[in-house]
């Protein structure tokens, strides 16, 4: 008798449709990826954030918060999805001054307000991120749960880079092996990294 096996696949309930109070605890570059959309590569991120009111069960039997993602060009200009999000989190426009180079590690421990809706792929339904609000002041925000994830390139080797990513979700370090950056690195001993902006007084 032929033993069988198949993959085995664990798809979480959809969240609940609506606002949701979230805080931001990652932000990862995950290199040059190919975009079928343009035909071209661009530099690009994953910004992760924790949903507090939604939870489950890990494997170790451990209550936590589920979280959603956004990924995005690293770009601010004006066309760019990851600055009309930005934009809207913060309420507030970017001044030149700021288009010349904003940190993204800043955003990290932030919390805002998410929409979410349920889109249907695969036969499954799946959380989306429609927009994005600042939490209104005097609004009682939950604690992090999550420990902050950041990830960059910063010279590392591609053996370091393999080593740090270690700490990332599996499908985030598929992106970055299947990136031109990380093959690039492969057969390169160094890879340019992102200046910090300056910081300044803004919230972030």
């Amino acid at each position: 008798m032929p033993i069988i096996v198949r993959e085995t696949k664990t798809t979480l309930p959809p969240m609940a449709e609506g606002i949701h109070i979230c805080r931001c605890y990652g932000i990862v570059d995950i290199g040059e990826q190919y975009s079928e959309k343009y035909g071209k590569y661009a530099r690009k991120g994953v910004i992760l954030w924790e949903v507090s009111d939604e939870r489950y069960t890990d494997r170790d039997g451990v209550d936590r918060p589920r979280t959603i993602s956004r990924e995005y060009a690293l770009s601010l200009n004006e066309k760019s999805g990851l600055r009309k999000m930005l934009e809207q989190w913060r309420s507030k426009k970017f001044t030149a001054e700021e288009l010349d180079g904003f940190d993204l590690q800043r955003l990290l421990g932030l919390a805002c307000q998410i929409q979410i809706v349920n889109t249907e792929r695969n036969g499954n339904l799946y959380p989306d991120m429609t927009g994005i609000l600042a939490v209104p002041k005097g609004t009682e925000v939950p604690a992090q749960e999550n420990e902050n994830i950041y990830f960059d390139w910063d010279g590392k080797s591609a053996a370091e880079l393999t080593e740090a990513m270690a700490v990332l979700p599996e499908w985030i370090q598929k992106k970055i092996r299947d990136s031109r950056s990380f093959a690039e690195l492969e057969s390169s001993p160094a890879v340019d990294g992102f200046m910090p902006a300056e910081e300044d007084d803004l919230p972030f």
